[in-house]
């Protein structure tokens, strides 16, 4: 009760500047909207909102819980979907000026999308490191942020898995689109960053452990990636001594865990344009933002610089939001000769890690390498 009380003083506080572009919007009368959230719990409190805001309207959202598997058309007027569904799912979706009364982290950010999808959520991998372990590997927290501190082989956590991987592998290529088949990952800038995994791996002893990959902690390592819904599992996150920051940097070049972005989309047959629209401004609204903190365990997509004007009673949360801020986006160049095919495709349906790693245990050159995998995603692409 005490929630929906703050909801209806804080929606009338806001109406009158959060949402005054759609002011001047007629929202059609007897409006009817199915709309997918993340849970329940989120879309009432959407409900609440939208009826406090569009009492003329009051009613008109109705939630329904997302299937969970992937569909290119639309079966509902707003639906819940990651960046990269929603590229697909763009030539069947509702383009308009999205606005937001609160930015999006930019490394977040599909330009491709700004016209038709308004993230919310991140998931991805996320820096972590247990406090209490400080004093057994003699580092301390200013130094945290430089990889070059990292004197023993568990300080960082590492398995042969594409999620740990790439980050450090891949934090600093960005392929173009539209890239052939002949030319695939033979660019300087991929050698680089194989030359750079082999340093980096053999220079820190680097332990390839894939059998602790969510409790590693108890393993005795001191930091490493998790899954950003995974952390609040962790042992140390009850008692406030597990922290979360951007991964750490190298030679003054920062690594970037990948994620994907969820959020709505609207479906470009909706017969309620207006009400739609409205509906997408609102959730990114101060109040609406609120709405998402107070019933969903997720990280919200936030500047850090906005943290502080909302109601953020768990520290830890606030430094996921944080951290998530130097998370990137997937690649989704596409193959010229397989347009179906995307980079990330080739780096989490492929056997390209493998050929990575085996080559650096071999220690191999990183020409080699690079020779191998060229020539195996080659043959991938032909037979897809």
């Amino acid at each position: 009760m005490k929630k929906i009380v703050w909801y209806l003083l804080l929606c009338m506080t806001l109406s009158s500047c959060t949402l005054s572009k759609d002011a001047s919007v007629e929202l059609e009368k007897h409006a009817s909207l199915q709309v997918e959230v993340s849970n329940k719990a989120y879309g009432k409190a959407l409900v609440s909102l939208w009826n406090t805001l569009y009492p003329e309207q009051k009613d008109a959202i109705h939630i329904v819980s997302p299937d969970n598997c992937f569909h290119q058309q639309f079966y509902h007027d707003i639906e819940w979907v990651n960046d990269c569904d929603a590229l697909s799912k763009r030539t069947y979706a509702l383009a308009f000026d999205i606005t937001s009364a609160y930015d999006v982290p930019s490394s977040l950010k599909r330009t491709s999308l700004e016209d038709y999808f308004q993230p919310i959520e991140g998931k991805g991998m996320l820096f972590v490191y247990a406090q209490p372990m400080l004093d057994t590997y003699s580092i301390k927290e200013d130094e945290i942020s430089d990889f070059m501190n990292y004197r023993n082989p568990h300080m960082y956590y590492y398995n042969h898995y594409a999620d740990q991987i790439l980050p450090l592998w891949l934090s600093h290529y960005d392929p173009d689109s539209g890239v052939s088949m002949e030319d695939i990952f033979m660019e300087d800038a991929f050698l680089d960053c194989i030359q750079q995994m082999k340093d980096f791996y053999h220079e820190h002893q680097l332990e390839d452990d894939p059998y602790h990959a969510t409790n590693f902690f108890t393993q005795g390592y001191f930091s490493g990636l998790l899954p950003s819904q995974e952390i609040k599992k962790q042992p140390y996150y009850a008692s406030q001594q597990l922290h979360i920051k951007p991964m750490p940097s190298l030679d003054e070049q920062g690594y970037s865990p990948y994620a994907d972005t969820y959020g709505f989309m609207v479906n470009k047959d909706c017969p309620y344009p207006n009400c739609a629209k409205a509906f997408m401004n609102m959730v990114r609204s101060k109040a609406g933002i609120q709405a998402y903190l107070d019933h969903n365990d997720g990280v919200v997509l936030l500047q850090k610089e906005d943290i502080s004007d909302f109601h953020i009673y768990d520290a830890l949360n606030k430094e996921m939001i944080q951290a998530m801020n130097g998370s990137r986006l997937w690649s989704m160049g596409a193959i010229k000769e397989k347009p179906s095919i995307h980079y990330k495709d080739l780096y989490l349906k492929t056997n390209i890690v493998s050929i990575l790693q085996n080559g650096i245990v071999a220690n191999k050159s990183a020409k080699t390498i690079q020779k191998e995998i060229h020539a195996y995603s080659k043959a991938w692409c032909l037979h897809q």
